[in-house]
């Protein structure tokens, strides 16, 4: 499925334009576990009616350090569709159970340049899916007691939620 966005400098959605780019994946939607590096395959069109250099760039949630190799795509000619630009995601080990987003945005160098022209931003935006998981660790506070046969003894013990979503535990 085709995720494309075209969107001119005023953030007006167009059809067409002098200097555009079209990105997509045909993996929008990743299913990960924390911790867990993921790659997807990226595939970027000219779509303009003009050759132009293209500027990759990756936005994705704090901490996820998304990246995207080739950043550049120079002497890019319309029409020639690339399908081998590879984004690398590392799935935090402590990111939250639920849906995280990363977008990969295609801006040609000729970005506002010529009033004249119009000019489309290509953007991708792929799902990642986070497992929850669920983890808990009971750890008994020792404290040194004495007790004769049949004396009530009483121990404390903390509990920690070491999962990635919240949760409730009964003892």
């Amino acid at each position: 499925r085709s995720m494309d966005n075209y969107v001119d400098k005023n953030n007006v959605i167009v059809e067409t334009a002098d200097y555009a780019a079209s990105v997509n994946t045909t993996t929008p939607v990743i299913t990960a576990d924390p911790g867990d590096p993921k790659q997807v395959t990226i595939k970027v069109e000219n779509v303009g009616n003009f050759p132009d250099d293209f500027n990759l760039e990756v936005e994705g949630p704090p901490g996820w350090g998304p990246n995207i190799s080739p950043s550049i795509l120079s002497d890019f000619q319309p029409h020639f569709p690339r399908d081998d630009i590879t984004l690398w995601v590392e799935v935090p080990s402590d990111a939250p159970a639920g849906v995280h987003v990363v977008t990969i945005k295609a801006t040609p160098s000729e970005y506002g340049i010529n009033p004249s022209l119009t000019y489309a931003i290509g953007s991708c935006p792929i799902e990642f899916h986070i497992n929850r998981k669920m983890e808990v660790k009971i750890t008994p506070v020792l404290s040194a007691q004495e007790g004769e046969e049949n004396d009530e003894l009483t121990y404390n013990i903390k509990i920690l939620n070491k999962g990635n979503d919240e949760d409730k535990y009964q003892i």
